[in-house]
Order: C-alpha cells, then sequence, then structure tokens
C-alpha cells in the first residue's frame, strides 16, 4: 500500500498509466496495462495493490497491474469526505 507520487504519459497505447508509488520504505515505478481494466488512479490517491507482477527498472524493482492484479482505495468513497 502506497500513495500515488506522481503520474506521466506513457508512448505505448498498450500503457494505461505509469507513475511512481511510494510509501516509508520508498518509492517503486507503477505501471497499469490498458487490458488489465484496472480502475484510474490519480496522483495522490492512496492505493492497495495485490497480485501486480513484480519486475526490474533500471536496477530497481517495479509492479505491472495486469488482468490478475486487484486494485483497492482505502479512502475512496468514505461518507465523511
Amino acid at each position: 500500500e502506497g500513495q500515488i507520487e506522481v503520474l506521466w504519459d506513457s508512448d505505448s497505447p498498450a500503457i494505461a498509466q505509469v507513475g511512481l508509488i511510494a510509501d516509508e520504505s520508498g518509492q517503486t515505478k507503477v505501471t497499469i496495462w490498458e487490458k488489465s481494466n484496472a480502475p484510474w488512479i490519480e496522483e495522490g490517491e492512496q492505493v492497495r495493490i495485490h497480485g501486480a507482477a513484480r519486475n526490474w527498472y533500471e536496477g530497481r524493482v517495479s509492479l505491472a497491474v495486469t488482468g490478475w492484479s486487484t486494485l483497492h482505495f482505502p479512502e475512496r468513497g468514505r461518507w465523511w469526505e
């Protein structure tokens, strides 16, 4: 679980979104593939990712959201907001 720090445009039509997710241990690149049909994420949003594929990007681990992944948004839909 972490907060979406920044999102940027991808040159690939196969990628829906790409950005950085961060928690107390640091930042990790996250790629959401178009075919995953994952819900849209926004900068500053808290998200929990289950079942993401782990890859290496520039010597660091990265996450890929695929059709097997699920996203949970702990702060979405809270009645008091």
